[in-house]
């Protein structure tokens, strides 16, 4: 009986944890309501072989006898990889590399099952194991598609965001070989529509059959490119000290030079002279919600030990803790934490 309880409990704890999980852009926007039917993302599930899935819950009104109901469950890269949903009957679908009881569903009538997918080739594998590569190409998405029944790989890229409403203004996606070398670009969009290189045909794009997303961007990434914290994305980076505000920090006098890297760490420069180099580690904190299912933000931040606090720069201005964190005591909550200015920087 015991066993029992701890377990449940277990069980409980673990499913308050997939609640307060961030969900991709893809992910969130499943989220979705309409006037007879609602899906909602409800938990993260662990399976075997390192996978994690997404369940989504499909609720409809009673009065709606053909709406469907029932569960989906996706990746992190929004494939659909199972759901079993009743409208007029039962229906499942599992994709390729699953089974129903994986998902508490053994026995389940009516499924059908996903076509074995090709293996990724190395070369691709290791273009899209490099997220900071993709993120900086602007890259939105890695989808695996047949074309002429030639298995390619779609990099689509994310819209310009200087030309948000152009009408006529192509996106050019190419598709590469399982070599990673370009075999066609389709220009998608515009008055003209699809055009494309020569041996393939503006109907070869529409006729393509997706076969598997492999890579979407990741949303904390965009987040934070589209926010006041995007410059700590952007390093290494140079500034120029401005006005100190904090007596702790006034070894940086206005005019002195900082280089801000990753790798290297904070280097203090005055008149083109190095001063000093600070070692600094990255961390990134969340910033929860009001609701308890996703989380709103997640901010990098940076710790620099010689002065036992956090700093981001947003705008004009090196943010630091008001408060002390000796040793790198981690920041468990963003809210929880208090910011001053200690310098202007441009």
């Amino acid at each position: 009986m015991r066993t029992k309880i701890l377990f449940a409990l277990l069980l409980s704890l673990l499913n308050l944890a997939s609640m307060a999980q961030k969900l991709t852009a893809c992910l969130e926007q499943l989220n979705r309501k309409t006037d007879l039917t609602t899906t909602k993302f409800e938990r993260v599930i662990k399976l075997s072989g390192n996978r994690t899935v997404y369940e989504f819950s499909i609720t409809s009104k009673q009065q709606c006898f053909h709406c469907p109901r029932g569960t989906m469950y996706y990746d992190a890269n929004c494939n659909l990889v199972a759901s079993f949903t009743v409208a007029r009957g039962p229906n499942g679908f599992v994709a390729y590399g699953y089974n129903e009881s994986e998902f508490g569903k053994a026995g389940y009538q009516r499924i059908n099952r996903g076509v074995e997918r090709e293996p990724v080739p190395n070369a691709i594998a290791k273009v899209i194991a490099d997220d900071e590569a993709l993120a900086k190409a602007n890259v939105k998405r890695v989808v695996q598609v047949k074309i002429k029944d030639k298995v390619l790989y779609g990099f689509q890229p994310q819209p310009n965001p200087k030309l948000p409403n152009c009408k006529d203004c192509p996106t050019a996606i190419v598709f590469y070989n399982g070599n990673y070398q370009p075999e066609v670009t389709f220009n998608v969009g515009g008055i003209a529509g699809v055009t494309t290189s020569e041996g393939y045909a503006p109907s070869d794009y529409a006729n393509r059959k997706e076969q598997w997303i492999l890579w979407s961007a990741d949303e904390d990434i965009k987040m934070l490119n589209e926010t006041n914290e995007q410059e700590v994305m952007d390093l290494p980076k140079n500034y120029v000290v401005g006005k100190n505000w904090l007596p702790d920090f006034g070894v940086f006098k206005p005019g002195d030079q900082l280089r801000i890297s990753k790798k290297d760490g904070l280097k203090h420069y005055r008149k083109g002279v190095l001063q000093n180099i600070y070692k600094i580690i990255p961390t990134r904190v969340i910033e929860e919600s009001s609701s308890a299912s996703t989380v709103t933000k997640q901010h990098e931040i940076f710790y620099i030990g010689q002065f036992n606090r956090y700093f981001r720069i947003v705008g004009n201005n090196f943010m630091v803790t008001k408060a002390k964190y000796p040793e790198g005591k981690n920041i468990t909550k963003w809210n929880n934490a208090e910011w001053t200015v200690a310098f202007n920087v441009k």
